[in-house]
């Protein structure tokens, strides 16, 4: 059996902040200044059970920024990058708000959705739903602009998708609005994407989005004559993003799970991406599930870098 597209789509970069420009508004001063040490932990894990195996995979790691410059008139910091593949000098590097924003949200890259013609029931059928969005590391703390940003790329009237009819002139378009009422949706808590999109006030500094797609997302397969389309038993997907009030990235998670059975053949899968400030203990903290899943072919890379004594 092929393995689901699914369990491959939700992506939050584990070493992100590449991106590089100026700013000219005015600026929110952040928490952090120069001298100051930053140690944040990443967890990447990946467990799947294929044909009765069941393998896990769990990669750990840190990064430490060691702030040497600040310029708060073109937005941008100097620091020594350190991690285990060795130091790096980020020189010039953007923390502006209207970066972060220019660079991250975009409706097309935050959200992608693939809906195709299902011959078999004449009908359209959702195949891919994928949320996205990369974190700075250090941020201008203007909340205000971003939670706007926020309530302006998910105000739910551009159209996503189409699909054209392929036996009339009918073109299925599709709104961010309708497939979001498609699908079982919460954001900031709230349950509804309504709700959720009233959420981002000015002062919200943590993001969250849950997604149930079950039984609504397909997963196609060729029988020789057309592509069949199975719905997922069970499918989720969580992102959460979480920020201090100065700044710093606190918290990043990507989740998500899907089951599906084909031909009387189970298969499911988890993948998880994380970021927390702290270092390993913090990244690796409430991760019961991993030590309940015994009996599992385990590959563990887990990466340590010496923390250096701030002065």
């Amino acid at each position: 059996m092929k393995k689901s597209k699914f369990l491959l789509l939700v992506t939050v970069a584990l070493l992100s902040v590449l991106v590089m420009g100026s700013s000219f508004t005015r600026a929110v001063s952040p928490e952090w200044n120069v001298g100051d040490i930053y140690l944040w932990g990443t967890l990447a894990r990946s467990y799947a059970v294929e044909n009765g195996v069941k393998t896990e995979i769990l990669i750990t790691s840190e990064v430490e920024y060691n702030i040497t410059g600040i310029n708060t008139l073109d937005l941008e910091f100097d620091a020594y990058r350190t991690t285990t593949s060795g130091r790096q000098f980020l020189n010039d590097r953007s923390y502006g708000a209207d970066d972060f924003i220019s660079s991250a949200f975009h409706l097309g890259s935050f959200v992608g959705v693939d809906y195709e013609w299902d011959y078999e029931h004449n009908r359209t059928v959702l195949t891919e739903f994928v949320v996205s969005l990369d974190p700075y590391y250090l941020l201008e703390p203007d909340w205000a602009k971003i939670n706007k940003a926020f309530r302006d790329m998910l105000n739910g009237s551009e159209i996503i998708e189409t699909v054209n009819d392929p036996y009339s002139s009918t073109v299925y378009n599709f709104t961010l609005q309708e497939v979001m009422d498609y699908l079982n949706v919460k954001i900031n808590g709230k349950n509804s994407f309504a709700s959720g999109w009233n959420s981002f006030t000015d002062s919200r500094t943590k993001w969250s989005f849950e997604f149930d797609l079950s039984g609504k997302v397909n997963m196609g397969q060729n029988n020789g004559t057309m592509i069949l389309y199975t719905p997922f038993e069970k499918a989720t997907i969580k992102l959460e993003i979480e920020y201090t009030k100065g700044g710093v990235l606190e918290k990043s998670l990507a989740y998500q799970y899907g089951k599906i059975t084909i031909d009387g053949e189970t298969s499911e899968g988890t993948e998880e991406a994380k970021i927390a400030l702290g270092g390993l203990k913090s990244v690796q903290a409430n991760f019961a599930t991993f030590a309940a899943l015994g009996g599992l072919v385990f590959v563990a890379a887990i990466v340590l870098i010496r923390k250096r004594r701030q002065k």
